[in-house]
C-alpha cells in the first residue's frame, strides 16, 4: 500500500504556508485502493455535521451521458424500493440531523410525486441540493415542475442543472431557469475534447438568464490524488484563466475548486477523486480512521460509505469522531490587468475588481503570501 506524508501533499496544492495553521500536520494519508475489509477495521470520522448523504432516486432519467458512471446501475431495476430509501433517509437523519441530502439518479425530477415522499422524509435541519437536467416532457408540463420547486422552496437549497458544451441531455427552454422559485446553479462537465472555443458563448448564454453561478468539472473518473491540485499540466484550467478571472482557490483531501468571475459570473472549476474515503492516522489518539465525506443510499436503500460500494457499518457511524472540514481556500492579493491598463493593479479581493465588462481575463498565479508583494 502506497502511503503519502500529507505535509508534502497539501504543500503541493496549496504551498508551503498550509501546513503552518493545520493541526492535522504531520498526518500519513494512505492513497485509496482501499478494500470493505480494510474499511471495516478502522472507526469512522467525518466533518461537524456528517458527512454528505446522497440519495439515488429509485427512476432513470431518459438522457445517455457518456461520463454517466450511474447508468448502468439503472438498467435492471429489480429491488428498487422507495419505502426502503425513505427509511435511510430518516436514518440518516436521525445521525446527523445537520448533514447535507443530495438528490440524485437517475433524474429526481423526472417522478414528482416519489421525490415528494423522499423530500417530506428530510428534516428541516439540513441543506437539501436536487442534481437534475431540469425535465419537460408531455407527461410533465413545465407549469407543474415549477410548482412543485415553489411548493418546497423553502427545503430545497438549490438546484444543480445539468447543462453541457456538448448537448447531451434533453434540455428545457432556457427561459425556464429564470422562473425558477430556488437558488440554481449550472453544472457543465467538460469531457474529453470539449470545445473550448464556445466556452464565452456558453457563459453568455447563462447570463442573460440571470444565473448565479457556473460550475465546470473535470471528468471525475480520470481523477487521481496525483492531478487533483495539479495546475500546470492541467488543460482546462488554462482555458478557463484564457477568460475569465482567476480569483482563488479552496479544497480538501479529496476534491478543489478554482474559482474565477466572468463579469457578473462566478464560475467554479471543479475536481474531485472517484473515491471519497481516506486513512489516516490521527497523532492525538494514535488511532486510524476511516474518514468519511460522503455517505450514499443507493435505489435499494442500502447505505454505503464510499463510491464504489462500500456497504457502511451504521451502527459504527453511530458512534464516530467529528472533526472541523478541512475545506481551506484564500482571497490574498493577486494582480488583475485591465484593458485600459498595461500595468497590474494589486487588488485586496479580486472578485470585486473583476465585475462588469472591463475586464481583462487574468491568467497570473494566485499569490498566497496575502501582501502586496510589490510593496515588500
Amino acid at each position: 500500500m502506497v502511503k503519502y506524508k500529507l505535509d508534502s501533499y497539501v504543500k503541493f496544492a496549496f504551498g508551503p504556508r498550509w501546513g503552518r495553521n493545520r493541526s492535522s500536520r504531520g498526518l500519513t494519508m494512505i492513497k485509496r485502493e482501499k478494500t470493505a475489509v480494510e474499511a471495516a477495521v478502522h472507526p469512522y470520522k467525518t466533518r461537524s455535521g456528517g458527512a454528505t448523504v446522497t440519495v439515488f432516486v429509485p427512476y432513470d432519467c431518459r438522457n445517455h451521458c457518456p461520463f454517466c458512471v450511474n447508468k448502468e446501475e439503472y438498467a435492471d431495476m429489480t429491488g428498487f424500493s422507495l419505502e426502503a430509501i425513505c427509511q435511510s433517509i430518516r436514518k440518516m437523519d436521525a445521525l446527523t440531523p445537520y448533514c447535507d441530502f443530495v438528490f440524485t439518479g437517475g433524474e429526481p425530477l423526472a417522478n414528482l410525486k416519489s421525490l415528494q415522499v423522499m423530500l417530506d422524509q428530510v428534516s428541516d435541519t439540513h441543506k437539501v441540493y436536487i442534481n437534475t437536467t431540469l425535465p419537460v416532457s408531455r407527461e410533465q408540463s413545465e407549469e407543474e415542475v415549477l410548482a412543485f420547486l415553489k411548493k418546497n422552496a423553502g427545503k430545497i437549497t438549490c438546484l444543480n442543472i445539468s447543462r453541457h458544451m456538448q448537448h447531451y441531455v434533453e434540455e428545457s427552454n432556457d427561459q425556464m431557469l429564470a422562473r425558477l422559485p430556488v437558488r440554481f446553479r449550472i453544472n457543465c462537465v467538460l469531457y474529453k475534447k470539449y470545445p473550448k472555443d464556445q466556452l464565452i458563448p456558453f457563459m453568455e448564454r447563462f447570463r442573460k438568464v440571470h444565473a448565479p453561478s457556473i460550475q465546470f468539472r473535470f471528468d471525475y473518473t480520470e481523477t487521481t490524488l496525483e492531478n487533483l491540485y495539479d495546475e500546470p499540466h492541467d488543460q482546462i484550467l488554462r482555458d478557463l484563466k484564457q477568460v475569465a478571472c482567476y480569483t482563488g482557490l479552496d479544497g480538501c483531501r479529496m476534491r478543489c475548486g478554482f474559482h474565477f468571475r466572468y463579469k457578473d459570473l462566478e464560475l467554479v472549476y471543479h475536481k474531485t477523486l472517484p473515491y471519497s474515503t481516506i486513512v489516516e492516522k490521527d497523532p492525538e489518539d494514535g488511532k486510524t480512521y476511516a474518514i468519511l465525506y460522503d455517505i450514499l443510499i443507493k435505489q435499494n436503500g442500502r447505505i454505503d460509505s464510499d463510491w464504489d460500494g462500500t456497504v457502511m457499518d451504521v451502527d459504527a457511524y453511530a458512534h464516530c469522531k467529528f472533526e472541523p472540514y478541512d475545506l481551506n481556500g484564500w482571497n490574498g492579493y493577486r494582480p488583475v490587468r485591465w484593458r485600459k491598463k498595461k500595468k497590474p493593479c494589486w487588488v485586496r479581493n479580486p472578485a470585486r475588481r473583476c465585475e462588469g465588462k472591463g475586464v481583462l481575463p487574468c491568467s497570473t498565479p494566485f499569490v498566497i503570501m496575502g501582501k502586496n508583494p510589490e510593496a515588500g
